[in-house]
């Protein structure tokens, strides 16, 4: 790829197929509405454009956003992390209202410091406050559920999902009032506010912002 992206008549090509929407691919470039949706949050070489849209990069360095795209791409050796904005809130809104809908995220995370979505560290804290605490389309009960439950039942996950006696004691004791998610997309890795404890199978495996115990879980 990278001998390829060295060759002008291959990037005509590449974006060619990027704007034909007969094209017959998962087009992130068209689904994320072009450049203007996608955000750089990471890549080891060309620093400087971590935090910008490539729309907003390439004109920075004065250059079309495709050839700002491929350069990119291959000053980095292929290696880099982008979100794209392909989804809208009014969607989510929508989806999240259906019976059988859940919160989850599959924001992956390395290790602390490795380039990661928000929803990572942020996903429950963020979709609290945007369904409850802002919009009031659900109390609280209701969306602990969603995200308790109702995922316990799904998955079928024997004595999860409820804090009852003889189940595995899974419980996170927040303050709603100061529950806040930091991590955004420059600055992903950053905790929420307001968690005050963790326990896993009964153990406090978290306690302000602290890992007090990283063995307590086991593979369901």
């Amino acid at each position: 790829m990278q001998k390829k992206l060295k060759s002008e008549t291959f990037r005509a090509e590449v974006k060619e197929d990027m704007i034909n929407p007969k094209i017959p691919y998962d087009n992130f470039y068209k689904n994320s509405g072009g450049f203007d949706g996608i955000l750089i949050n990471f890549c080891p070489v060309t620093k400087d454009a971590i935090g910008y849209t490539v729309s907003e990069y390439s004109k920075i360095i004065g250059k079309d956003s495709f050839e700002a795209y491929f350069d990119i791409i291959m000053k980095n050796n292929g290696v880099g992390f982008a979100t794209y904005f392909s989804i809208s809130l009014e969607d989510i809104t929508f989806l999240i209202k259906q019976d059988i809908a859940v919160v989850g995220t599959d924001g992956f995370i390395k290790d602390k410091d490795s380039a990661c979505h928000p929803r990572a560290f942020g996903c429950f804290p963020k979709a609290i406050n945007e369904f409850v605490k802002d919009k009031k389309i659900f109390t609280l009960e209701e969306f602990i559920c969603k995200i308790t439950k109702i995922p316990s039942d799904i998955f079928k996950l024997d004595k999860r999902g409820v804090l009852k006696e003889g189940n595995f004691a899974d419980i996170v004791v927040f303050d709603l009032e100061n529950l806040k998610d930091r991590a955004d997309y420059v600055n992903y890795n950053l905790l929420s506010d307001g968690i005050k404890n963790v326990f896993v199978n009964g153990k406090l495996a978290y306690k302000n912002k602290s890992i007090i115990v990283n063995n307590a879980g086991r593979v369901l």
